[in-house]
């Protein structure tokens, strides 16, 4: 089988002190084409396109992290099982709306959700540990989220939820401006974020 190769260029930006040069990787086989810019020094504060085509050497390029399993003291020997599953998170950006809410339907709904949207900026928030997820999807779920946020600091509920096992059973405005409370301090916001504030009186 042909392993493809394809042509890829990339904004590069020097936020360093000192001057540095790019370095390959063992799982691609970089070749400079003849108009392209492959190999240069790129200073502090520097900025620069480079271009070059790339060949995977390898598929199936392994990561591994171990999680801790705590299971009851009582558990039945043999019987503990795990099933751990990771998506790759553009698949959520298909809900997405343009106003950064989320809905079950996306941009086909006429409003996003609140519920869906908190869930989904805390969900985008703890995997960007693991990881690359650009901020600006939590930041602007937030920003929509502050625009339903009313004086009291309770958030009231927009758009249709059509799973019901997100909401825990309940569907009152106290009840999730707690979800949402619980989700903000998960995202590790400023102390003195005034949302953050508003919903914690």
């Amino acid at each position: 089988m042909a392993v493809p190769w394809y042509r890829s260029d990339a904004d590069v930006f020097n936020l360093f002190k000192v001057c540095m040069a790019l370095t390959e990787t063992p799982e691609l086989k970089v070749d400079a084409c003849p108009e392209c810019q492959f190999t240069s020094c790129l200073c502090a504060n520097e900025a620069k396109t480079f271009e070059w085509n790339m060949t995977a050497t390898r598929l199936d390029n392994t990561v591994s992290e171990e999680f801790p399993l705590m299971l009851p003291a009582d558990v039945l020997e043999g019987s503990d099982q795990a099933t751990f599953s990771v998506i790759g998170y553009q698949h959520q950006l298909l809900y997405k709306n343009d106003d950064g809410s989320y809905s079950a339907f996306g941009k086909s709904d006429n409003q996003g959700n609140t519920w869906l949207t908190v869930f989904v900026a805390r969900s985008f928030g703890q995997a960007s540990s693991y990881i690359y997820i650009s901020q600006d999807h939590v930041h602007n779920a937030l920003l929509w989220l502050q625009k339903h946020q009313l004086p009291s600091g309770c958030f009231r509920s927009v758009g249709k939820l059509f799973n019901n096992d997100l909401k825990g059973g309940v569907d009152d405005m106290i009840s999730l401006t707690a979800y949402i409370t619980v989700a903000l301090v998960a995202l590790h916001l400023e102390k003195n974020d005034t949302m953050l504030d508003n919903a914690l009186h």
